[in-house]
């Protein structure tokens, strides 16, 4: 069944490009007296340098992008080689039935002081400068970014509590890690496509963003979450910062200090010979990872990694990860990276099966590698390093599976209509209304809110207490212009206060916008705009200095001069920002 699924998607997947000659092999390797299988056989395309090993039940599956050979061989030891001809261009189905063979080889006997696998990371070490300079002035390329969050050690009891009935269908989209096993249960999925330039002297990075969604929870906190698994990691460098610690990377300069090597396989890697490598920290408790790589033969550059955390290692709130980096040949004679793969376990205690956590994954695609010549030579004078198209939200389902490079599985799928079913519950509008206003301190009634809540009421020495109503326009009203204002009394001045103020929002990215504000109000000199304000509620409470600082101090209620009357216009219309302000008495 399942070599002739291979086949059927094979074919699907070159039918559009017979014009390119590509030909796809499959088949089995059998032995001919007995019939049974040969696994590992070596199946090598002649002349062309690419071949693969047949798996445990004999099976191999080959790809030829380029025309000049006519034929396959099939060989292992104990057998008589086989070669069979071939037609380029065209899928299709080649078995071999190898013929035992028994010859007496001559006495070889290999002496080796030391270890192999050592002799090959002092190699890698040696040519690092090789693997890693790439002889290029510019180069851009296109970039897919897929996270997913997700949390774990949700219980059955949690979707039985009242809040969360309404919800209940949540817990049929649990999914298990990768890492462990453990069920988790996907809370959000995004995805981001852009295109990178970059350029070597002087050094600059900027990145088009050209599409982009998320579906699940929406927060601050969670997109500065989902921001740190967005981490750049070179295994070349000695050491890579993880979590705001170093750790000393398996292929460092002085990687024999800290790990242990073993040569455990050799085999062909996307059409390139390569040996397979484990490895394991020295010593325990050290910032080291542990997993294994395959490095190839004669550029000893790395084609695979995957990088684990060590189990002793000591890493606050995180369980563990696991960072899997490949690597492809390519025409212009670079090794480049064309995946790259981080899955994180948060937790607040240590490997706990009970307490909640949370479970990432982050999957990077590069692809379409252009060198020493870019589509958009006045990109490095943009004034941010990223700037997202303006329809980049906009794209439909059908865009998003056409440039996928690989679909996403049947859990990230479930993760858009779970959400848009969460979002269809009243119960879920009811308590995001809830949820949104308490955040913002603003409640949205259509095209205008009302707020900020905590500054409806407060009390000070100067005024006593302060009542003070307040609202804003929203987006639904204009998506550029925003205009805000508040009335507020206070009962021991007996004054009325007012305020408002308006934004025009020129262009989003980058962001350039107009304000002008005006108030007739107290305020307290050299509070900071950051600072907590002085009708705050809390500050009610909480407040322990004397308010003796205001534009204009009101000794009495008879003899209180009138608060400052202040107009405040400024804006970022260029660099340099726009700042007016004027007072009348």
């Amino acid at each position: 069944m399942l070599p002739a699924v291979t086949v059927f998607l094979a074919g699907v997947s070159f039918m559009g490009t017979a014009s390119a000659q590509v030909t796809v092999i499959e088949g089995v390797v059998l032995d001919s007296l007995s019939g049974e299988p040969i696994p590992f056989a070596n199946v090598i395309i002649t002349n062309s340098g690419q071949g693969t090993v047949a798996d445990f039940n004999g099976y191999y599956l080959l790809e030829l992008h380029r025309p000049g050979s006519n034929s396959v061989t099939a060989s292992l030891i104990g057998y008589r080689s086989q070669t069979l001809p071939l037609v380029t261009g065209k899928v299709q189905t080649i078995n071999f039935e190898l013929v035992p063979h028994n010859e007496d080889l001559p006495e070889v006997v290999i002496t080796y002081e030391g270890n192999p696998a050592d002799a090959i990371v002092d190699s890698i070490i040696k040519y690092k400068e090789r693997s890693t300079f790439q002889s290029y002035q510019y180069r851009q390329y296109v970039s897919y970014t897929k996270a997913m969050l997700g949390v774990n050690n949700l219980s059955e009891e949690v979707f039985e509590r009242k809040l969360m009935e309404p919800f209940d269908f949540i817990a049929d989209y649990k999914d298990t890690s990768q890492i462990d096993g453990r069920l988790f249960t996907p809370v959000m999925l995004s995805e981001t496509r852009s295109k990178v330039y970059e350029r070597k002297s002087p050094e600059a990075k900027r990145e088009i963003i050209t599409a982009t969604r998320i579906s699940g929870l929406e927060h601050a906190n969670i997109s500065q979450f989902v921001g740190n698994l967005i981490l750049e990691v070179n295994i070349y460098d000695n050491h890579i910062e993880m979590f705001e610690k170093n750790f000393v990377s398996p292929i460092s300069d002085h990687g024999h200090d800290y790990y242990r090597y073993y040569l455990v396989d050799s085999a062909f890697v996307a059409g390139k010979w390569c040996y397979k490598l484990d490895y394991k920290p020295r010593r325990k408790q050290e910032l080291c990872f542990l997993g294994s790589l395959w490095v190839n033969d004669t550029s000893y550059a790395i084609a695979d990694i995957d990088l684990k955390l060590a189990e002793d290692a000591n890493l606050n709130f995180v369980n563990k990860f696991i960072i899997e980096q490949q690597f492809r040949w390519t025409d212009n004679a670079y090794w480049l990276t064309t995946k790259d793969k981080l899955i994180v376990d948060f937790n607040l205690v240590k490997n706990s099966n009970t307490v909640i956590g949370a479970y990432g994954e982050r999957t990077n695609y590069f692809s379409d590698y252009v060198f020493d010549t870019i589509d958009n030579p006045a990109i490095f004078k943009m004034n941010t390093e990223t700037r997202t198209e303006e329809d980049a939200l906009q794209l439909d389902d059908k865009y998003w599976d056409d440039v996928r490079p690989e679909s996403l599985s049947e859990t990230e799928a479930g993760i858009y209509q779970m959400v848009d079913s969460v979002k269809n519950t009243p119960e879920f509008k009811k308590y995001k209304t809830i949820v949104t206003g308490l955040a913002s301190g603003y409640f949205a009634f259509g095209k205008v809110e009302f707020g900020p809540y905590f500054k409806l009421f407060s009390y000070n020495s100067i005024e006593g207490f302060r009542f003070r109503v307040g609202g804003r326009t929203t987006q639904k009203m204009s998506e550029k212009i925003r205009v805000g204002g508040y009335v507020a009394y206070g009962t021991k001045d007996d004054r009325f206060k007012y305020g408002a103020d308006l934004i025009y929002l020129f262009n989003k990215n980058p962001r350039r916008a107009l304000t002008a504000s005006f108030k007739y109000d107290m305020e307290q000199l050299g509070l900071s705009p950051t600072g907590r304000p002085t009708d705050n509620l809390l500050s009610s409470f909480f407040s322990r200095g004397p308010i003796d600082r205001n534009l204009r101090r009101i000794p009495s209620r008879r003899t209180a001069l009138p608060p400052q009357r202040w107009v405040l216009i400024h804006g970022s219309l260029s660099r340099n920002d726009i700042l007016m302000a004027c007072s009348t008495g």
